[in-house]
C-alpha cells in the first residue's frame, strides 16, 4: 500500500478551532494508555548528555500529556529541573495558561522547520510524522543536523490495514464513550459529538488518511541517508519499538550532533544492565 499525501481535515486551514481542539484533546489518550512509555527512556538518555535542560515539543496541540512527561523526566533529572515549551503552528489561546511553571507554550505559530533556529533545546514531536510529507521531514532533518540540535520523534500511526487501519472503526464509539471526561467539556462538545456527530465522523475519516500517511522504516531510511552524506558529523537513525506483542509499532526517529555518542552509548548500556539486574531480583522474589 502507497503512502497517500491527502492532509487530514483538522490540518485544514477552514477547520473550526473547536473541532481542532476536541480532536487533539481526544490524541491525548494515547498517552492515558501509556502507547509512548518506551519513548521517554530515549528521551531521557538524551536531555541527560544535553548541556541545555530544556524540551521543546512540536505540533503540541493542546499538548495534554506534557505534564505526565515532565514527571516522567523530572523523576530521572532531580537536580536539574526541567523547561518544557508547546509549540503548534496553530497556537490556541485556551491551552496558553499551563499551570505549571516548568511547562509554558510559545503563543506565535511556529513551524516545526523553523523552531531549530529560535530554541536551544531537544525537541520532541509526537504522532505528527506523517503530518510532513517527505520534502519537508527531509527539511525538518537537515535544519536540526545544520544547527547541531537534538531532537526524538515519536510516531503510532503505520500503514498496515489489519492491524492499524481497520481498527479505526472502534475511534467513534471511543469518542463516544471518552467526551464527557474531557477537562473542558461543555455543551458544544455534547453537540457536536452526541447531537449532530460531526466530530466522529471526522475522528474517523482523520485516523484513516493519518494511517494510510504513516511512513515505513525504509522510506525514513531513505531520508536520513541523504542527511547523513550531507552532514556527517550528525548522527541520525530510526528505529520501532514493539506493543502488545508486536501489533502495534512505535516508529522513532533521533538525531544528535556525534559527538554525544559515545556518552549516549555507555548510558544506554548501564541502563540495560540496570533493567537486567531488576529482572533478575524479581525473579528471585517471586521463587520465594
Amino acid at each position: 500500500m502507497k503512502r497517500i499525501r491527502t492532509k487530514e481535515i483538522h490540518e485544514k486551514k477552514w477547520c473550526p478551532d473547536l473541532f481542532r481542539d476536541i480532536l487533539t484533546e481526544f490524541l491525548s489518550i494515547i498517552w492515558a494508555v501509556g502507547v509512548y512509555k518506551q519513548a521517554i527512556d530515549e528521551i531521557n538518555l538524551l536531555i541527560h548528555v544535553l548541556p541545555v535542560k530544556k524540551i521543546v515539543d512540536l505540533c503540541s496541540g493542546a499538548g495534554d500529556y506534557l505534564p505526565e512527561l515532565l514527571k516522567e523526566i523530572q523523576s530521572e533529572e532531580k537536580d536539574s529541573p526541567v523547561i518544557i515549551y508547546k509549540t503548534d503552528l496553530f497556537p490556541n489561546k485556551r491551552f496558553f495558561d499551563t499551570g505549571n511553571s516548568h511547562i509554558r507554550y510559545f503563543e506565535e505559530p511556529l513551524p516545526a522547520d523553523r523552531a531549530f533556529s529560535r530554541f536551544d533545546a531537544l525537541f520532541c514531536m509526537f504522532s505528527a510524522l506523517h503530518h510532513f510529507d517527505e520534502p519537508d521531514l527531509l527539511k525538518i532533518f537537515s535544519r536540526a543536523a545544520r544547527n547541531g540540535k537534538s531532537f526524538a520523534f515519536f510516531d503510532v500511526s503505520q500503514r498496515r490495514f489489519f492491524t492499524d487501519i481497520l481498527p479505526n472503526i472502534f475511534l467513534p464509539p471511543t469518542l463516544l464513550c471518552s467526551a464527557p471526561f474531557f477537562k473542558d467539556f461543555s455543551w458544544k462538545h455534547f453537540l457536536f459529538i452526541y447531537v449532530l456527530p460531526i466530530l466522529p465522523l471526522i475522528i474517523f475519516i482523520d485516523g484513516t488518511i493519518s494511517r494510510m500517511r504513516a511512513y515505513k522504516h525504509n522510506e525514513l531510511e531513505a531520508l536520513l541517508v541523504r542527511v547523513r552524506k550531507r552532514y556527517p558529523d550528525y548522527h541520525v537513525m530510526v528505529t520501532e519499538y514493539n506493543l502488545m506483542g508486536g501489533l502495534q509499532k512505535i516508529t522513532a526517529v533521533l538525531g544528535y550532533p556525534r559527538e554525544y555518542r559515545e556518552r549516549i552509548s555507555l548510558l544506554e548500556e548501564k541502563k540495560k544492565e540496570e533493567r537486567e539486574e531488576e529482572r533478575k531480583k524479581r525473579k528471585t522474589q517471586d521463587r520465594k
